[in-house]
C-alpha cells in the first residue's frame, strides 16, 4: 500500500497544479493588443518654379593702377627746383610742373644753334648772289649750256643741306631746353621720388614713379567653369565696355559701391590657379573716398541669361549635387522621396541656382531628412498623422 501511493502523489499534485493554471488563465481578464502607428519622417517642401535668370560670376580682387610711369631725366644737369609738396603719395595733374634742371647751359647751346642756323643762312644768300652773276657772266661771254659747277648748283645744294643741318640742331637745343622742366605726363599721384633739390641727374635717371588716378584696375580670377556664362575677350580683343562689374568694399562701417567692365583678360592661365584673370576698368567716383592701390574689392561680373533655372534653398541640397522630390502617394495621403541629381549653377548666400530633371511645381524637400533614401515613407508637415493597423 505504500508502494502504491509513492507513485500516485505526484501524478495527483501534477493534475492539481495543471487544473489551478487553467483555472487562473480562464479567470485572468482579457487583453487586446495596441495598432501599431508607423512613424512616418515630416518633411517641408517647396514647389519648383522655372525662370530664365542671368547667372552672375562671383569673383574678388585688389585695385592696382591703370598706368604706372617711370619719368627719367631727358637730360643731364642738377636740380635746381621742386615742386612745393612733391613727395610719395602727392596727387598732381597732368602737365603740372615737377622739377627743374639747370638750364644755362642749354640756353647757351641754343643761342649758339640759332647763331649758325643765322650765319648758314647769310652763306645761302651769298651763295645765291654769287650763282645769279655766274649765271649773267655766262650768257655775256660764254658758248653753249654752262655746267651746274660754273652755275654753283653743288655749293648751293651744300649750303642748303648745312642750313637744314643748323635748323635740326636749333629744334634739338629747343628740345633740350623745354626738357629742363620736368611735367607729369597724366593726372595722378607719387607712388615713389628718386631725388631732390641740388641733386645731379644723368640721362635716363629715373626721377620718381607715377600712377594713374583716374581710372584703376581690379583683376578677377575666374574659373574656368565659371567662363560659360561670361563673354569674355579672350583671344587678346580689348572691348570699350565689356560685361559690366559691380564692386564695393568696406572702409571703416561703410560699404562702398563702384561700378566698372571687364575690358581684356590676362595672356594664358594662372599656372598655380588653373583661372583665367579677367582685368575690370573702374573709374573713381567723386563722392566716394578714392580707390586705392591695394584695396581688396568683392565683384558681381553679370553674366548670361541661362533659361529653365530653379532657385532652391541650399538646405535642399544633399551631397553630390541631388535633392529629393516628394511624390504624393495615388490617394493623396502623405508620399515617398525621389531623389533628382541637378547641375548647381551659382551659390549665393541662403540659396542656390540650379537646373536639371524637375518639372515646374514638382515639390523639392527643402531640408535635411535624416537616414533619406529612394521610396522612404514621408508626411509634409501638417498633414494628418496615418496609423496603420498590423
Amino acid at each position: 500500500m505504500r508502494t502504491v501511493w509513492k507513485f500516485v502523489l505526484p501524478i495527483v499534485a501534477l493534475v492539481l497544479g495543471v487544473g489551478a493554471m487553467l483555472a487562473l488563465k480562464m479567470m485572468a481578464p482579457e487583453t487586446k493588443a495596441k495598432p501599431v502607428v508607423e512613424r512616418v519622417a515630416v518633411i517641408e517642401v517647396i514647389a519648383a518654379k522655372h525662370e530664365t535668370r542671368r547667372i552672375d560670376v562671383i569673383s574678388q580682387g585688389t585695385v592696382q593702377p591703370r598706368t604706372t610711369s617711370a619719368i627719367g631725366a631727358q637730360i643731364a644737369g642738377v636740380i635746381t627746383w621742386v615742386a612745393p609738396g612733391l613727395a610719395a603719395g602727392a596727387r598732381v595733374e597732368a602737365q603740372a610742373e615737377l622739377l627743374r634742371i639747370d638750364d644755362a647751359d642749354y640756353l647757351a647751346a641754343r643761342a649758339n644753334a640759332a647763331a649758325d642756323l643765322a650765319m648758314r643762312q647769310r652763306e645761302l644768300a651769298e651763295e645765291e648772289a654769287e650763282a645769279l652773276r655766274a649765271a649773267d657772266e655766262w650768257a655775256a661771254i660764254g658758248e653753249g649750256d654752262p655746267s651746274e659747277l660754273v652755275l654753283r648748283k653743288p655749293q648751293l645744294a651744300a649750303i642748303r643741306a648745312r642750313i637744314e643741318a643748323a635748323q635740326a640742331q636749333l629744334a634739338k637745343a629747343e628740345r633740350d631746353l623745354e626738357r629742363t622742366v620736368v611735367r607729369a605726363p597724366f593726372t595722378g599721384r607719387i607712388e615713389t621720388k628718386h631725388v631732390d633739390l641740388g641733386q645731379r641727374v644723368n640721362l635716363g635717371s629715373e626721377l620718381l614713379r607715377l600712377q594713374a588716378d583716374d581710372v584703376m584696375e581690379v583683376v578677377l580670377p575666374i574659373t574656368l567653369e565659371q567662363l560659360r556664362f561670361l563673354d569674355l575677350p579672350l583671344r587678346g580683343e580689348i572691348l570699350d565696355a565689356g560685361p559690366a562689374v559691380k564692386l564695393d568694399a568696406t572702409i571703416a562701417t561703410t560699404t562702398v559701391h563702384w561700378d566698372g567692365n571687364i575690358v581684356r583678360t590676362r595672356a594664358g592661365l594662372d599656372a598655380a590657379t588653373r583661372m583665367v584673370h579677367a582685368v575690370a576698368q573702374v573709374p573713381q567716383r567723386s563722392d566716394a573716398p578714392p580707390l586705392m592701390t591695394g584695396l581688396y574689392l568683392r565683384a558681381t561680373i553679370a553674366g548670361r541669361e541661362v533659361p529653365d533655372v530653379i532657385e532652391i534653398p541650399n538646405s535642399a541640397l544633399r551631397s553630390g549635387d541631388r535633392v529629393f522630390v516628394y511624390l504624393p502617394n495615388s490617394d493623396g495621403n502623405d508620399g515617398t522621396l525621389d531623389e533628382r541629381s541637378l547641375e548647381v549653377l551659382r551659390r549665393s548666400g541662403n540659396t542656390a541656382l540650379v537646373h536639371g530633371a524637375i518639372a515646374d511645381g514638382e515639390q523639392i524637400v527643402s531640408v535635411q531628412v535624416p537616414n533619406a533614401r529612394n521610396g522612404m515613407p514621408v508626411r509634409i508637415a501638417g498633414a494628418t498623422n496615418t496609423e496603420t493597423e498590423p
